[in-house]
């Protein structure tokens, strides 16, 4: 699929994961979503032993809050809307965080 898409698209540069990495990374802030947890969703460790080694908190609710904000922001983008900055109502900070990501929810067991 992708290969014939290039061939009917030469005009698109070849890219690679990191490509989209780096992309959900530098958008991420047009989202309204902070490094914290940008990072956080890349799975990035800070330089401190905290961080990478002690913290074993999973941090579930902030991700889907934040991927929640992902999918609204792409969804501006899809409909031409402009993205250049966050609406302060979508900021990290001040989002409502919905009640299905609230509390310790795990996927059903199979």
């Amino acid at each position: 699929m992708i290969e014939k898409y290039r061939r009917e698209h030469p005009e698109v540069e070849p890219s690679e994961a990191r490509d989209l990495r780096r992309s959900f990374k530098t958008l991420c802030g047009k989202a309204g979503i902070d490094r914290t947890m940008a990072d956080r969703l890349q799975n990035h460790t800070k330089g401190d032993v905290g961080f990478g080694h002690y913290d074993r908190y999973d941090y579930l609710p902030g991700k889907r809050a934040a991927m929640a904000m992902w999918s609204d922001f792409l969804d501006r983008v899809i409909k031409g809307e402009d993205v250049e900055e966050p609406a302060p109502e979508v900021m990290m900070e001040t989002v409502e965080v919905p009640e299905w990501v609230k509390g310790d929810w795990r996927p059903p067991e199979k």
